[in-house]
């Protein structure tokens, strides 16, 4: 089942244009000290040649919980592709949004962040740049505020999960892991 979702995830990654030639994108990483709210950041990170995502990557608690158990964000280095990978009683799944800043709840979220002072001044300086770097149409119509979410919508990927999570330490068989 972790090798199915694994293929499925990397299918969506280069249906979507998501790896580069040096097959890098961005990972949003934790920094948070405890179990409080999460502080996520974005670390550059690359693919490598072997790689388990959803078994290894996910034990590590970097990528998930255990391994079948993953939960991340991703997003490629110029901002086009956000993968997303999650769980739920019975499946693992990957979802894509192509073109993310054609999705007017990402736009609004990315927007309401930017302007809290709350939020860490740098993030607000990332937000408000993101917002600039891909402006709205001047002539919004339906399909610029929908074509993405309906995207993802196709391009979801489930795998059957067939366990429930260990509770114990997670191992695998052969390991693949990505580089920071």
């Amino acid at each position: 089942m972790i090798e199915k979702a694994n293929d499925g995830w990397f299918r969506l990654a280069l249906d979507h244009g998501f790896l580069g030639d040096d097959r890098e994108f961005l990972l949003g990483v934790n920094h948070a000290d405890d179990d409080s709210v999460p502080v996520l950041r974005w670390a550059r990170v690359r693919l490598v040649e072997e790689w388990d995502i959803m078994g290894a990557g996910a034990a590590t608690g970097v990528l998930g919980s255990a391994a079948g158990f993953p939960e991340f964000a991703m997003l490629s280095l110029d901002g086009s592709v956000i993968l997303r990978g999650t769980t739920w009683q019975e499946f693992i799944g990957s979802l894509v949004v192509p073109d993310p800043h054609r999705v007017q709840i990402i736009r609004d979220y990315v927007a309401r962040r930017s302007a809290s002072p709350r939020t860490p001044a740098a993030e607000r300086a990332e937000g408000e740049a993101w917002l600039r770097a891909f402006p709205r149409s001047k002539h919004p119509n339906r399909s610029d505020t929908s074509v993405g979410a309906s995207a993802a919508a196709r391009s979801w990927i489930r795998t059957r999960r067939s366990t429930r999570p260990p509770s114990g330490p997670a191992t695998t068989g052969r390991r693949r892991r990505a580089e920071a």
